[in-house]
């Protein structure tokens, strides 16, 4: 099976809370008019959850709960069709 490297978990945080500051400075907008105020939330959420993000899928690497180890000649197979 495979292991994520530190890096893929930072870069799929990363990727992730760009589209999700976006929303979020959307949202705000919509609800407030104000863009400096939108910004502000915006640039907070995406500091904050790239932050809880990472240490989420960190942890998820290390329980084993839904995972089974295929025999090493099954390894190469996709088992998912």
């Amino acid at each position: 099976m495979y292991k994520d490297l530190h890096s893929r978990t930072f870069v799929k945080a990363l990727i992730w809370k760009v589209i999700a500051a976006i929303m979020a400075i959307g949202i705000t907008y919509f609800y407030t008019g104000h863009i400096g105020e939108s910004g502000k939330v915006g640039a907070t959420t995406f500091i904050v959850g790239l932050i809880l993000y990472y240490a989420y899928e960190r942890g998820w690497n290390h329980i084993h709960w839904g995972k089974i180890e295929l025999p090493p000649s099954e390894k190469d197979k996709d088992i998912t069709k």
